[in-house]
């Protein structure tokens, strides 16, 4: 089924995507989170870069201070997921996103931070940092874990 989906879009949405800009105006936190929401549900699909090229087209074509806005609001519930002290700590009600979904999000915001001025960047630093650290704070990890079950060893530099 979401094959069909993914197909569909390819077929019907992206040209219109390409072609017929101005009728997205307005309508870009729909899309995204759209995209993003297929894109978790592609998760194994072989079919699913076409949904990565699209949010990435998206994103190209859409003012990029809205997008990084847009993009950092989304991963926010997994910020605030992965950060929390223990679990009688509330967190928002928001869904936390799907792994497939995280990944393309941060490939999105690494292409549209490139595009953003000093100032454009320093407004969203409160967002922007916390995701960095709790990104990059599960790197090691996975070294370690990778490592570990392969038996190879890691340089780190």
């Amino acid at each position: 089924m979401i094959k069909l989906k993914i197909e569909a879009f390819d077929s019907g949405l992206k040209p219109l995507m390409r072609h017929q800009k101005p009728y997205f105006a307005g309508h870009e936190s729909a899309v995204i989170k759209s995209l993003l929401n297929l894109r978790s549900q592609a998760g194994g699909n072989p079919i699913a870069h076409v949904v990565d090229e699209a949010l990435l087209d998206f994103t190209d074509m859409t003012d990029p201070d809205l997008a990084t806005n847009i993009l950092l609001k989304y991963v926010d519930p997994y910020v605030e997921e992965r950060n929390r002290y223990d679990e009688t700590q509330t967190i928002s009600k928001a869904p936390v996103p799907e792994m497939s979904s995280l990944v393309l999000t941060l490939k999105s915001l690494a292409v549209l931070l490139k595009k953003l001025s000093v100032a454009q960047i320093e407004m969203n630093m409160n967002m922007i940092s916390p995701l960095i650290i709790t990104v990059l704070s599960a790197i090691p990890i996975v070294l370690v874990w990778r490592t570990f079950w392969t038996g190879a060893d890691v340089d780190f530099v």
